[in-house]
Order: structure tokens, then sequence, then C-alpha cells
């Protein structure tokens, strides 16, 4: 498995984790003891990808996309969604 192929499994695998988190309506504030339920978790293993070399734009730009959606679900939870 090339870096290129890790890189776009462990995104699919951070995307399917956070659609989870929008479906159960879970962010950084909730209840949920767990790692995996915190945003900031999965942030730190999308920038783990990132940080692998070489990488192709499109796997950037998902990336980016997928943090992208950890900020909105966790400014959608906590009321701060348009705020500056």
């Amino acid at each position: 498995m090339t870096w290129h192929d890790h890189a776009q499994q462990e995104l699919d695998h951070i995307k399917a984790a956070i659609s989870q988190l929008e479906r159960l309506g879970v962010n950084d504030g909730s209840a949920q003891t767990s790692a995996v339920t915190q945003a900031d978790y999965w942030r730190t293993r999308i920038r783990k990808v990132l940080a692998l070399p070489d990488l192709p734009q499109h796997v950037l730009e998902q990336g980016s996309a997928l943090v992208a959606r950890l900020d909105r679900l966790h400014h959608a939870r906590s009321g701060t969604a348009g705020r500056n």
C-alpha cells in the first residue's frame, strides 16, 4: 500500500466517522466521554494524514473539507454558527 492509498483509506474512515457524529448530533461539548466522539481526536488524525509526504492535491482538499465539517458540527452544536 502506498502513502497515497493509506491517506485515502484513512480519510475515508474519518469521513464515515464524521458522518456518524453528524447523524448522532455529537460535538465537543457533549456528555459523551469517548475520545472518538471528540472533534479534536478526528482533527489530529486528519493532521497526521495531511503531514504525509507528497500527497495529491485532491487528498489535501479532502482533508481540509473534513476539518471544515468538524468545525461546522462544533459550531452548530455550540450555537456559535456564523460568529467570528
